[in-house]
């Protein structure tokens, strides 16, 4: 069994991690498949695909992904994972909710299909922790709002 592995390899949430945490393995998009039927002490999933309006833009392909994904993560044991999830899932991101409280997105495809994979996490890894992170900003952005707004060319 390995003890700590990363799903997800080359974003800032991915990159930041990897500097600071010594991973036995790292698995994405092109490697996957090679975590079929391992078990793992710690997962730390990052590697839900796509970016907002890629996902409202063609919500149909957005879906397809997180079940292609979600159809990888039903493959490996992990006795605790963590899902790096988005604020996005929530219909009101600046509302004072709480986990009992919360509504979440019904109508946006990213923050519906991300929801999608919150669930299949907590389904799928009783001792799970869903960590949703609101925008970020740091080394390696290449895009977002606060990225784009500080570089207008």
């Amino acid at each position: 069994m390995l003890a700590d592995v990363l799903f997800g390899s080359s974003g800032v949430v991915e990159q930041n991690l990897k500097a600071s945490w010594q991973f036995d393995a790292h698995y994405n998009w092109a490697n996957m498949r090679a975590a079929r039927g391992q078990a793992f002490d710690l997962a730390v999933i990052t590697a839900a695909p796509g970016s907002i309006s890629a996902a409202n833009c063609n919500p149909s392909y957005d879906e397809q992904l997180i079940q292609e994904f979600i159809n990888h993560l039903k493959y490996i044991r992990a006795q605790r994972v963590v899902l790096i999830s988005t604020i996005a899932v929530l219909d009101a991101q600046s509302a004072t909710y709480t986990e009992s409280t919360a509504q979440f997105e019904t109508d946006a495809a990213f923050g519906r299909h991300r929801r999608w994979l919150e669930e299949a996490c907590r389904s799928m890894f009783p001792a799970s922790l869903i960590l949703r992170l609101p925008e970020i900003f740091g080394p390696g952005l290449k895009s977002n709002f606060v990225f784009d707004a500080l570089n207008l060319t």
